[in-house]
């Protein structure tokens, strides 16, 4: 329930009465503090608005990494789910840079660019949120010194700096650049029917056939393809490269000004 009541905030039904639900929990004095973490709140322009009416000004935490990486990520992220069609990645760009993005299989084209222009972004949430309730993590730190970085925040956000917490001692997660796994993984759209908007979401199917085909391609790929997978982040030809940290560029630089800090590394190719 809780992860339903959580994703209404970004849902364009938005439901007062799980607004309420939300309240309730957050208000609950049993714990010293509550979050929940929800990547897409950042470029969804409806939802600082909605958390500052129905929750008042909670603490938030942003965790920003290189807008070029994170859109790499975020392609193949939307091509396993179905929401942009398989293309290699730097046709992919080239499409998305300088082409309409129409039809329903781009259903989230514009957010794999768009959602990177963090400083954009930011400043909207600065209408709603004051300056000290907003927190800003940068990938870069928490990678190279996690202890620090998490002791910092936790300092900003008034608890115990001493408090050391295991999540950040697993093992990273490298995401899934490979395309015979995203091409496996989008076989789980046909064991669910299409949406109101025509668009097939992945999802654990109800009837007992569909759920036992997904459970069989989750368990493939968790088993079998992820440990035979020796594929990386890909490398972009350098002027796919270029062309997206020029479409970066203004936006990084006006990052810096907001925050105060400097991120040149994002500014020049990754050579």
């Amino acid at each position: 329930m809780f992860a339903r009541e959580m994703w209404d905030f970004a849902d364009p039904n938005y439901s007062p009465d799980s607004a309420e639900a939300m309240r309730v929990l957050f208000t609950d004095e049993s714990a010293l503090r509550r979050g929940f973490k929800a990547a897409s709140y950042l470029g969804q322009p409806e939802v600082p608005q909605r958390l500052a009416s129905d929750l008042g000004t909670p603490d938030v935490v942003f965790v920003l990494r290189d807008p070029v990486r994170r859109a790499v990520s975020a392609w193949f992220w939307y091509m396993k789910l179905g929401r942009v069609p398989v293309r290699p990645v730097d046709t992919a760009f080239r499409q998305l840079l300088g082409s309409d993005l129409s039809g329903p299989e781009w259903i989230n084209g514009r957010q794999i660019l768009e959602w990177g222009l963090y400083a954009r972004h930011l400043e909207h949430w600065l209408t709603y949120f004051p300056r000290a309730k907003i927190h800003v993590v940068l990938d870069i730190d928490l990678r190279r010194d996690p202890d620090r970085t998490i002791r910092s925040l936790y300092e900003a956000l008034g608890l115990d700096p001493g408090f050391t917490p295991t999540a950040h001692r697993r093992r990273y997660n490298p995401g899934i650049y490979s395309y015979h796994r995203v091409r496996w993984l989008r076989l789980r759209l046909r064991c669910v029917p299409p949406d109101d908007d025509g668009v097939r979401r992945p999802h654990r199917p109800e009837r007992r056939l569909p759920a036992l085909a997904n459970s069989v391609i989750v368990r493939g790929d968790r088993y079998v393809l992820s440990r035979l997978d020796r594929s990386g982040p890909p490398v972009l030809q350098p002027e796919i490269e270029h062309a997206l940290r020029c479409y970066y560029r203004a936006d990084t630089l006006r990052l810096e000004e907001l925050l105060g800090i400097e991120l040149s590394p994002w500014l020049a190719p990754s050579r």
